[in-house]
């Protein structure tokens, strides 16, 4: 049987952020799709990941675009437009998913969209763009649930002991910290105000604050806050700054926040929802059924939420749709168009 060749452009892990994970999952999910043949180009190191191995030989990268069927664009820089336009020059269908909730007037952005075969949105943004475009949008959230289990480092399992973990992630850039309107997008200020205000208030004790943030991108600009923090009202917080696997560590939390002031479809909520962990979440965006909400960018409705969870802690799984067949399905309608 002839197989349709599709190149995902994006990242892979490490870090485990929600693209990684998104495009790191997919590959393996690939596997049992007879009629594709899935590979990944990571720019960021210029290799290329297939289901078997990965390489950083060049004449594997030149080899794995001229071969390259249908190229499926998960980036958010400027550098997407130009290469989708390279591809096009060489006949390549192309997809290209929309990972958050911003730029959508971004003049790049709309034009990676217009020049796109497809266009995949992880939130029913569809209106907020223009009428010829809207034609070739899916809305398909990027969750896919995971295949493979790993454990969290002994350092960090030693370091919680058997406190309860309330966990809460971001996936910034090293050295560069994403804003929204000046503050930060994750809102890991959000969540150290929070707390400190349920300290007042006689915080429950035996858990431990988790703040992950595996590109080491944000632990200069909270370290203060955090020893004030730890002084002041004697908290446990652990800044996590290693590679962590998301999913490993749901199997110690307690609760997960999401306190990001903007975002797309969260795979972190996603899976913890799966995995029958309470999440309380801002509510910048609408979340899926069993999201616990706050007021985005306030940390008294932040307290509020966690000091209502904590009068009657419980888990209860909401189970997740997997969406990876939907899009192997639009890998499929465009491989009708590929000539073989």
């Amino acid at each position: 049987m002839s197989k349709t060749r599709i190149v995902l452009i994006g990242p892979m892990p490490p870090p485990n952020g929600g693209v990684s994970t998104h495009l790191s999952r997919l590959l393996k999910r690939s596997q049992s799709e007879k009629d594709l043949q899935l590979s990944v180009i990571d720019l960021r190191r210029f290799r290329v990941h297939r289901t078997s191995d990965s390489s950083q030989n060049p004449f594997t990268l030149i080899r794995t675009f001229l071969l390259a069927d249908v190229f499926h664009f998960h980036l958010s820089r400027n550098l997407k437009l130009w290469l989708i336009k390279i591809a096009r020059s060489f006949g390549k269908k192309i997809i290209y998913t929309h990972h958050n909730s911003r730029n959508l007037k971004d003049p790049v952005t709309l034009m990676t969209m217009r020049i796109s075969h497809q266009v995949i949105l992880v939130r029913p943004l569809q209106d907020a763009l223009p009428e010829d475009i809207q034609n070739r949008i899916h809305v398909i959230p990027a969750y896919l649930p995971s295949s493979t289990k790993s454990t969290i480092p002994s350092e960090l399992k030693e370091r919680i002991g058997d406190r309860k973990i309330i966990f809460a992630h971001c996936y910034q850039k090293k050295g560069e910290t994403l804003l929204v309107d000046g503050k930060d997008l994750y809102g890991f200020d959000i969540i150290l105000d929070a707390f400190e205000i349920m300290h007042r208030d006689k915080f429950p004790p035996g858990y431990i604050l988790i703040l992950a943030d595996p590109a080491d991108g944000m632990k200069e600009m909270y370290k203060e806050r955090i020893d004030e923090l730890v002084k002041n009202y004697n908290m446990s917080v652990i800044y996590w700054n290693k590679e962590l696997d998301f999913s490993a560590a749901l199997d110690h939390c307690a609760l997960v926040i999401r306190a990001t002031r903007s975002d797309g479809d969260a795979v972190s909520i996603r899976e913890a929802l799966q995995a029958g962990v309470p999440v309380i979440a801002s509510n910048c965006v609408e979340r899926p059924h069993g999201v616990i909400s706050f007021v985005s960018g306030d940390s008294f409705s932040l307290s509020s939420a966690l000091a209502k969870h904590f009068e009657s802690p419980g888990n209860r799984i909401f189970s997740q749709t997997d969406y990876a067949p939907q899009i192997f399905r639009i890998y499929r309608s465009l491989s009708n168009t590929v000539e073989k």
